[in-house]
């Protein structure tokens, strides 16, 4: 609904909604016709100050903020730049864990390759061995059947030995014909 009233200061007409009845408070109602409700001599002075004061307090305040904001900018550029030179920092450690890895990598793939050709070679050194211990073994027994058993000879030497040691010595008969000047030794 709208509602025909008067602008406090003049006698223009006023057209506005009407909302609640502080609306129709004459001293809080906006002007609409754009006039003032005191002289305008009045007026035009008490807005060009406010004008003036408003300008220099936003001027002040675009200064405090484009100084605020050289210094966060500058604070956060100073912070990028401490980031970067640790990620600096970092790029260069990876790259050293990164080569030493490598290297450590090769080194332990050649001492699995020593190691594999130690093994080959113990265990080829053990089958020769083993070769040679079988050969040695064959021709051993080869030996003892033609020679007989070594053992059971030295046995059977000993025995007679034994045998010949268990009979008393025989008394030496001395003909006296053939014993003409005497046993000489």
């Amino acid at each position: 609904l709208k509602s025909r009233h008067l602008c406090g200061s003049c006698s223009a007409p006023s057209t506005r909604r009407r909302r609640s009845r502080a609306a129709h408070d004459p001293a809080r109602r906006p002007l609409v016709c754009g006039r003032s409700r005191t002289p305008a001599a009045a007026m035009n002075g008490a807005s060009r100050t406010f004008e003036r004061v408003a300008h220099d307090v936003c001027g002040e305040f675009v200064q405090q903020m484009a100084q605020e904001h050289a210094r966060e900018v500058s604070g956060m550029f100073e912070d990028v730049q401490r980031l970067r030179q640790e990620l600096r920092n970092v790029e260069n450690m990876l790259t050293g864990y990164l080569e030493r890895e490598r290297v450590l990598k090769e080194l332990l793939e050649d001492m699995m390759g020593h190691h594999q050709d130690i093994m080959q070679q113990w265990t080829q050194a053990h089958q020769n061995f083993q070769a040679n211990a079988a050969s040695c073994m064959n021709d051993h027994e080869v030996l003892l059947k033609q020679r007989g058993d070594p053992i059971r000879s030295a046995q059977v030497e000993l025995q007679r030995i034994q045998d010949i040691l268990s009979k008393p010595t025989v008394a030496a008969q001395v003909n006296p014909h053939l014993h003409q000047g005497g046993i000489r030794y």
